[in-house]
């Protein structure tokens, strides 16, 4: 699912900056890992990305509080960028993975 999840982006976003995220579609850690969010709710790699496929949406990340929210549609594909990465960066420190540099 984080193929698919990231070939939506690199469909949808050639031209930008952020292609070299492709390097994550390597790292097959991020699928298994836990992401805490500010209200100390943990959730699964299951819960996640089936979540975000089977809704067809992609999960908005805000920068200052890290909170998924499902219910904001695909408008603002820029700053969905912007939260992806920092969400990246947050994946790496959960997991310590020197990959994601």
């Amino acid at each position: 699912m984080l193929d698919k999840f990231l070939s939506y982006f690199f469909d949808n976003y050639k031209n930008s900056k952020y292609d070299n995220l492709e390097i994550v579609k390597e790292n097959e850690v991020i699928q298994s890992l836990f992401l805490r969010l500010d209200n100390d709710v943990y959730l699964s790699q299951i819960t996640f990305w089936d979540n975000l496929m089977y809704s067809c949406q992609i999960y908005y990340l805000k920068a200052d509080k890290y909170i998924l929210n499902e219910d904001i549609q695909l408008q603002s594909i820029d700053e969905i960028f912007v939260k992806f990465n920092i969400f990246v960066k947050i994946l790496k420190k959960f997991d310590g993975a020197s990959s994601l540099d």
